[in-house]
């Protein structure tokens, strides 16, 4: 497990409250933790606190090489999750994408619908099933349904 790199974000976007609502991203920050105490490499970057952009995610991505990326998406911020995870997928295919938070959980069968560039939607609480993905990608194991 040491040689998978993961990397958890928050992308970047526009959300639809006030500039000061910035939260913890306490979602990605258990999940990491929990990978952490399984040995995994662990990346954890809120690139909408940073007021960062698409092309950010990028060269981040580019500079620090993970393996899987997962993605928090709440409902207010989809459409430019959506967006980030397409270019994610364009600029670096091989990338395992695996999304999570309140709109996977709610809408996932729609989701994964509509954009194919999201390999695994993980629903509920994500600790074990996001480590459960990890093992499985480390050990070259297929994903389906």
């Amino acid at each position: 497990m040491q040689n998978v790199k993961v990397l958890l974000m928050i992308p970047p976007g526009e959300f639809y409250v006030s500039a000061n609502a910035i939260f913890p991203p306490l979602g990605i920050a258990y999940i990491g933790a929990y990978l952490e105490n399984k040995g995994v490499k662990v990346l954890l970057k809120d690139f909408f606190a940073e007021k960062k952009n698409v092309k950010d995610v990028i060269k981040y991505i580019s500079d620090e090489h993970p393996d899987i990326v997962g993605v928090s998406i709440v409902t207010d911020n989809r459409f430019d999750a959506f967006s980030t995870v397409r270019e994610i997928k364009r600029n670096f295919p091989s990338i395992l994408i695996v999304a999570g938070g309140p709109h996977i959980t709610l809408a996932t069968e729609d989701t994964m619908k509509n954009i194919p560039e999201i390999d695994i939607a993980v629903v509920n609480e994500g600790e074990i099933t996001f480590y459960e993905i990890t093992e499985a990608f480390c050990e070259n194991k297929k994903f389906e349904n």
